[in-house]
């Protein structure tokens, strides 16, 4: 097995349905802005209650995902939470 690096982050999902559907829409929702999502840890579980019973779940997860080993600076994405403005805004002071 190759080693690999990974880049850790945290994100809240939630559901009004289950623990494991909140689960799946942060993986789900972290997978469409970042690449190569590998594993998750599930660090906090809450909920909220309306008149006596269970009304929506809500789990923190640690989310890792493999970090490139090398990189063009043509290929360069923005880093996950910011906008291609901010990414333009970088890319042309790093320039002048």
């Amino acid at each position: 097995m190759p080693d690999h690096v990974y880049r850790i982050i945290q994100v809240a999902g939630s559901s009004g349905k289950s623990i494991e559907d909140a689960i799946q829409n942060a993986i789900g929702r972290a997978s469409l802005t970042l690449r190569r999502v590998a594993w998750f840890e599930v660090g906090e579980t809450r909920g909220h209650v309306k008149d006596g019973k269970v009304a929506h779940y809500q789990v923190t997860l640690k989310v890792g995902f493999t970090m490139m080993t090398t990189i063009s600076s043509s290929s360069r994405i923005p880093f996950a939470g910011r906008s291609s403005a901010d990414h333009a805004y970088r890319e042309s002071v790093k320039d002048a």
